[in-house]
């Protein structure tokens, strides 16, 4: 499986004081918009990785990766019988893609968390007319949940070097019968209708620091008590940690299939988990 290449890791200098200073971070919530809006960044799509670091600031002691921004400014539309297949045909479903901070990847891998349909607006409608909730048995619909998938594009050794892709899959389960369902639907192989597919840059790009991944610092202890920083080996032990975590998604474009790769996936979810085209290198 091909790697990212060595020439785009460049870094050979710790991270300094003053670097370490402008990528501190109070959260990776709302916190990191504002660092990254600090540091030049315009709102539009892009990812991250985030160093949690012990207390005493010398080692990290969790790595995150965060998605940012806008996914995509127009509304996106769908069948609704592609999800639910005894659905009229006329029926459609409409859904405003949220900012990427609504993706949580709290489990340190490429793949978020199911993101309930509460999180994010969306409605069906039949020749012009909305389905309220309250009528959605009856037309043969239901809730939704959704998933970010992430991995590196497979031009990132082309260009100008690394690059995110977003794959963005809809499940027709609400998050709450998905988590029932099975322990198989945390993959980010467990399939599901594509909706979107965004590929962004790493972000902040820093003059100072020469890998692909500058990563923000959510610092375990105030600096002046604890004036320490981890070491580049650590730091890039951690973003490979978590970078290497990606596979692919199982991307589906009809009820039929989505059918058929969610009995492979209750049979042996193993089987459909492929890494990306490109991987990241390891790090000792």
């Amino acid at each position: 499986m091909p790697v990212a290449n060595k020439k785009w890791f460049k870094q050979t200098s710790e991270l300094s004081t003053d670097l370490a200073k402008k990528l501190s971070t109070s959260s990776f919530g709302i916190g990191a918009l504002d660092t990254l809006e600090n540091l030049g960044w315009d709102g539009k799509s892009v990812a991250a990785i985030g160093l949690e670091l012990t207390p005493d600031n010398r080692r990290v002691k969790r790595s995150q990766f965060l998605l940012l921004g806008a996914l995509s400014k127009e509304p996106v539309g769908l069948a609704a019988n592609k999800l639910f297949p005894d659905a009229d045909p006329a029926i459609t479903l409409s859904i405003t893609i949220p900012e990427g901070t609504a993706f949580r990847f709290n489990g340190g891998t490429m793949s978020s968390d199911l993101l309930p349909c509460e999180s994010y607006k969306h409605f069906f409608a039949k020749a012009g007319n909305i389905i309220f909730p309250t009528d959605w048995a009856a037309n043969k619909i239901g809730e939704t949940s959704m998933r970010a998938v992430c991995h590196l594009d497979k031009a990132s050794n082309t260009g100008t070097g690394p690059k995110p892709k977003t794959t963005l899959l809809l499940f027709p389960r609400s998050a709450e019968e998905m988590n029932l369902l099975s322990d198989s639907t945390q993959s980010p192989a467990w399939p599901g209708i594509r909706i979107l597919q965004v590929t962004s840059e790493f972000f902040p790009k820093m003059p100072s620091w020469k890998d692909p991944i500058c990563p923000l610092l959510l610092l375990g202890g105030m600096y002046h008590d604890a004036p320490h920083l981890p070491s580049l080996a650590d730091i890039r032990f951690n973003i490979a940690a978590t970078m290497k975590s990606a596979r692919l998604p199982t991307a589906c474009t009809s009820s039929n299939s989505l059918a058929r790769q969610w009995n492979k996936a209750l049979s042996d979810i193993d089987r459909l988990e492929k890494e990306p085209t490109i991987t990241w290198p390891e790090a000792e």
